[in-house]
């Protein structure tokens, strides 16, 4: 995991490329302010969310957060350490916690997500307008090879969900990278930015936060897709061809158009899902 706490560890800036945790910087810093404290990008690390309301019903790694939070915040609790069984072939390992300790991590984790919801927000923010300016090609991105080398990422690149680990351990796999001649899919290259269009795009007058009506992309076909949904519910959709043809409108592969499309369906159109998908408004063919 990608420590944002020691940034001496981070890789070095070179002559004409920037390591993109300090580009998150940068753009943290210019769009927030003084409300921009610097540990917004490790918030989302020690955060995730509410613990489940019993022991039991809890995965290990929520059982290993909730012991973190008790030695953290409430060691009177834990004076001795938490039982822990050894996970097996028939079982995983668990952590052994009373009623009283259960509750009072429960309670340290909704703590830390309400004064944390801030600080995560800024960090999105930061990440979101990286990605935009990568996938519209306003900021170029390299990976750095293990030979010290860099190799420009393609902008369609930052029109995947991947993305989103990219931001957040500043690493990206080889595959993304090189294209379809390795397969080594693992996060080991560093990323960086071009440092020139890193300082036009974080000046005080031209850093903005994402457009919420960004015109290209995979939020923006999202949104276009669910309204012809909401439109037509009878006869909502569309067929591939026309699919293919919103694909190319917004600037993204038929394949995460379709990805897309599938997921609004799935999770917000239950019931159209086993429907007969057409055009809007056309009756389908008997």
């Amino acid at each position: 995991m990608f420590d944002w706490n020691n940034t001496g560890s981070w890789p070095y800036d070179a002559l004409d490329h920037i390591f993109l945790g300090n580009a998150l910087m940068a753009f943290g810093k210019v769009l927030f302010g003084e409300q921009w404290t610097g540990r917004e990008l490790r918030a989302n690390i020690f955060v995730s969310g509410p613990l489940p309301d019993t022991a039991d019903e809890a995965k290990y790694s929520q059982q290993s957060r909730a012991s973190r939070l008790l030695l953290l915040h409430r060691p009177d609790l834990v004076p001795g350490g938490l039982e822990s069984i050894e996970g097996n072939t028939n079982r995983p390992p668990q952590i052994i916690f009373t009623d009283e300790q259960w509750r009072a991590a429960v309670d340290v984790a909704a703590e830390q997500s309400k004064a944390s919801a801030g600080e995560i927000a800024r960090a999105q923010g930061a990440r979101l307008a990286v990605r935009e300016h990568a996938a519209f090609g306003r900021l170029p991105t390299f990976a750095q090879g293990d030979d010290g080398d860099f190799h420009q990422i393609k902008q369609i690149r930052w029109n995947t969900p991947r993305f989103e680990k990219w931001l957040t351990g500043c690493k990206i796999s080889p595959v993304d990278t090189y294209g379809g001649f390795t397969t080594d899919v693992g996060l080991r290259l560093w990323i960086f930015v071009g440092k020139d269009e890193l300082s036009a795009l974080t000046t005080a007058t031209s850093a903005t936060l994402p457009d919420a009506d960004q015109k290209t992309g995979p939020l923006a076909f999202k949104k276009a897709f669910r309204a012809i949904v909401e439109a037509s519910p009878d006869h909502p959709v569309v067929s591939k061809k026309e699919l293919a043809q919103m694909a190319s409108k917004f600037d993204i592969s038929g394949r995460q158009a379709g990805s897309i499309r599938l997921k609004v369906l799935e999770e917000e159109f239950p019931a159209l899902v086993s429907k007969i998908w057409k055009a809007p408004g056309r009756r389908p063919k008997k």
